[in-house]
C-alpha cells in the first residue's frame, strides 16, 4: 500500500492560505484603498447640487461643479419614470494638468427608482444627459468599503489555479489531462458564479433552462415558482452593472418562489435530445433537495454542465496517442468554455465527440494491438450520445469502419462490430426522422419566418440539383468565416467577445498545435493518406448535414439563403479538421514540461483576463 504523503496535503493548504491571502490584500488595498485612506476622497453620500439646462434638440443636461476629489460611485434616484439609457460625462485632470472627459453610458437597474453607476475616477465636474425631461429626486456619492465577493472568488481562484500550474507543472508534462483539469474546473467554475444568474448570456438558453428545468422533476407535475417561469422565458434580465446591483438581482430572484401556472412553450418530439439536460437536470434536483436559494439552483444547474464537458475532455485527451496538445486547445477554446457554462445541450456533442473521436484515432494509430472491449463502448458510447442531442454528429460512429483487419481477433468478430455500427447508424437517423416528418414540428421553428419541414424537404426532392447548388454556395460563402472567425474561437454570446489581440493569440495557439502536436504514443506517427479522405468525407458530410437541417427547420421555404448556421456547431469535428493538416513530417523536439505548459498557460490566462473584462468589471464591480 503506498504511503499516505502528509506534505502533500500541507502544501496544498498552504497554497489555499496563501490564494486567500493574495486575493483579501487585493480587495482591500487595491479596490478599496481610496476609501480605506481617504486622500483627496469625497465624502460618502455627498449630495451633488446640478444646474439644469434644457437644449432646443429636448435633450437634458445636469451640470455639477460642486465636487473636486476622487468618486467611486454615484447614485440617481428618479422620479415615477425611469430612462432606458443616459449619459455620465465626467471631467477629470490627468498627471500634466490637462483636462480629459470619461464619457459613461449609463442603463438603470430595471427593478428600482435608483441607478448606481461606477465612476472610480477622480472629478473635477459631473455631466448627466438625457434624451428627453426627466425627473430626479438626489443625486449622491457613494465612496464606501465594500468586500465585494465577486472580486475575492476571482482572484482567489485565479492566484490558486496559478500556484497549482507551477507546483505541478511536472506531472502535467507527463499527464497533460490533470493540467486540463485543474484550468476548466478553476475557469468554469469562476464563469458559473460570475456569469448573471439569468437566462440572457447564451444562445437560446431560456428554452434550454426551460427544458432542463422540466427534466428536472422527469417531466411530470412540474412546479414552476415565479422566477423560474421568468426564466423560461428569458425574462430575468435586471441588466446590473455594479456588485450592489447585482446582489439585489440575486435577492430579487430568490424572493420570487411563488407556485404559478406556465405551460412549457418549447416542446420537442425528440426525446433523444434531452440527453444533454440530464446532468443540469441532476444538479438542479440537487439544489432543490437542498433548499438552496433560486439563483444558487441555478448556478448548480451549470456546474452540472461543467462537469460532464471537463470529464468527457479530460478523458478524450488521456486516451489520446496523438494529438493531446489539439484536443485541449479546442476544449480550452473560450467559446467551448462559455458554452460549458451556461444551460445548453452543446458542451454533451462537443465533449463526447471529442472523446469518441480522441479513442477511435488512436485506435488507427496502432494497428497492431486489439481493440478492446472498453474502448470500442467508450467509442460507440460517446458517438451515441453526442449525436442524440444533435443528429447531425451520427456520421461520426462511421469511423469505426477506419479500423483495419489487424484490429479484430478475426473476421467474424471484424463483421459483427461494422454490422452493429451500421445498424445503430441506421436506428439513429429513423427516430430523428420519423418524428420530424410525422410529429408536432411540421411546420419548422417559428423563429425562422414561414418554415415547414414537409414542404421544405418536398422541395428538395423534387428540385436536388438547385438545392444542391443553394446549400454548396452557402458553405462556401460563410465556411472560413465560421471555421476560423471569431464566433467559434472567441464569442461569449450575448455578453461580447475578446479583443482582436487576444482572438489572435488564441487562433495562433490553434495553428501552432495543428502543425506543432506531433508526439506520438502509438506505432504510427501519423494516420494513412486514405484514412484522412474518409475522415474528409465525415466531416464534409457532417457539415452538409448542418446546413440541410437548418434548411428544413430554420429557414423558409424556397429561400436561397440558408440562415441559423453558426460556428459552434463545428467545434465537435474540429479535432477532424485538424489532424487533416497534421503530419509527422514536422519535428517537435520541444520538452513536453516546456510545450504542454505553454499550450495549457495561453488559454488559462485568456479566460481569465476574459473573464474580468467581460463579465467582472462591467457586471459586478
Amino acid at each position: 500500500m503506498k504511503k499516505f504523503d502528509i506534505s502533500k496535503v500541507i502544501n496544498f493548504a498552504i497554497m489555499l492560505l496563501c490564494s486567500i491571502l493574495f486575493a483579501v490584500i487585493v480587495e482591500f488595498l487595491v479596490f478599496n484603498n481610496k476609501m480605506i485612506f481617504n486622500g483627496s476622497t469625497v465624502k460618502d453620500n455627498t449630495y451633488l447640487n446640478f444646474t439644469v439646462l434644457e437644449n432646443e434638440d429636448s435633450t437634458v443636461h445636469l451640470v455639477s461643479n460642486n465636487i473636486q476629489g476622487y468618486v467611486d460611485k454615484i447614485c440617481v434616484t428618479f422620479g415615477e419614470t425611469m430612462p432606458d439609457a443616459y449619459d455620465i460625462i465626467i471631467n477629470t485632470e490627468g498627471f500634466y494638468g490637462n483636462s480629459s472627459k470619461k464619457v459613461i453610458n449609463a442603463k438603470p437597474f430595471s427593478r428600482e427608482k435608483t441607478d448606481l453607476v461606477n465612476v472610480k475616477s477622480y472629478v473635477n465636474s459631473i455631466e448627466l444627459r438625457f434624451s428627453n425631461s426627466i425627473e430626479i429626486g438626489a443625486i449622491t456619492v457613494k465612496n464606501r468599503i465594500v468586500f465585494n465577493i465577486y472580486r475575492f472568488i476571482f482572484f482567489f481562484f485565479s492566484s490558486f489555479l496559478i500556484l497549482l500550474l507551477f507546483f505541478y507543472r511536472k506531472v502535467i508534462a507527463g499527464k497533460l489531462e490533470y493540467g486540463f483539469l485543474m484550468v476548466i474546473l478553476i475557469v468554469g467554475i469562476l464563469f458559473c458564479i460570475i456569469m448573471p444568474a439569468n437566462t440572457s448570456n447564451s444562445w437560446d438558453e431560456h428554452i434550454h433552462f426551460s427544458k432542463s428545468y422540466s427534466l428536472s422533476f422527469l417531466d411530470s407535475n412540474v412546479k414552476w415558482t415565479e422566477a423560474a417561469s421568468l426564466f423560461a422565458r428569458g425574462k430575468a434580465n435586471f441588466r446590473e452593472n455594479t456588485y450592489e446591483e447585482r446582489r439585489k438581482a440575486d435577492k430579487t430572484i430568490d424572493g420570487l418562489n411563488g407556485l404559478v401556472d406556465y405551460d412549457e412553450q418549447y416542446q420537442s418530439p425528440l426525446m433523444f435530445a434531452k440527453v444533454g439536460y440530464i446532468s443540469q437536470a441532476f444538479f438542479l434536483w440537487i439544489g432543490r433537495i437542498l433548499k438552496l436559494p433560486f439563483h444558487l439552483v441555478f448556478i448548480l444547474g451549470r456546474l452540472g454542465n461543467l462537469l460532464i464537458y471537463a470529464v468527457c475532455c479530460f478523458y478524450a485527451i488521456r486516451y489520446a496517442k496523438k494529438g493531446k496538445a489539439i484536443i485541449l486547445v479546442i476544449a480550452l477554446l473560450p467559446t467551448s468554455v462559455f458554452l460549458a457554462t451556461t444551460y445548453s445541450y452543446d458542451p454533451t456533442s462537443i465533449g463526447f465527440s471529442l472523446l469518441g473521436c480522441s479513442v477511435i484515432v488512436s485506435e488507427l494509430l496502432d494497428p497492431g494491438q486489439k481493440l478492446s472491449l472498453k474502448k470500442a463502448a467508450v467509442f460507440t458510447f460517446s458517438i451515441i450520445l453526442a449525436s442524440l442531442p444533435k443528429i447531425v454528429y451520427c456520421p461520426l460512429i462511421l469511423l469505426a469502419f477506419l479500423l483495419p483487419r489487424t484490429k479484430f481477433r478475426h473476421r467474424k468478430q471484424e463483421k459483427m462490430f461494422k454490422l452493429g455500427i451500421f445498424i445503430i447508424f441506421i436506428l439513429i437517423l429513423i427516430a430523428f426522422i420519423l418524428p420530424s416528418l410525422f410529429g408536432k414540428p411540421l411546420s419548422g421553428d417559428p423563429r425562422g419566418g414561414d418554415t415547414s419541414v414537409v414542404r421544405q424537404v418536398r422541395l428538395i426532392v423534387a428540385n436536388p440539383i438547385s438545392y444542391a447548388r443553394i446549400l454548396i454556395s452557402n458553405i462556401l460563402s460563410r465556411l472560413s468565416d465560421l471555421l476560423f472567425g471569431k464566433s467559434i474561437i472567441s464569442l461569449y454570446g450575448y455578453r461580447g467577445s475578446l479583443n482582436n489581440n487576444l482572438y489572435y493569440l488564441i487562433l495562433a495557439l490553434l495553428l501552432f498545435a495543428v502543425f506543432t502536436d506531433t508526439k506520438s504514443e502509438a506505432t504510427n506517427k501519423s494516420i494513412l493518406l486514405t484514412q484522412k479522405i474518409f475522415i474528409l468525407f465525415i466531416i464534409i458530410t457532417i457539415t452538409a448535414l448542418i446546413w440541410t437541417s437548418l434548411y428544413v427547420r430554420f429557414t423558409p421555404v424556397g429561400s436561397s439563403v440558408i440562415n441559423g448556421v453558426q460556428s459552434r456547431y463545428f467545434i465537435p469535428v474540429l479535432y477532424l479538421i485538424a489532424l487533416l493538416f497534421n503530419t509527422s513530417k514536422i519535428r517537435n523536439e520541444i520538452s513536453n514540461k516546456v510545450y504542454y505548459l505553454t499550450i495549457l498557460c495561453v488559454p488559462a490566462a485568456v479566460l481569465l483576463v476574459s473573464i474580468y473584462q467581460i463579465m467582472l468589471k462591467p457586471l459586478c464591480f
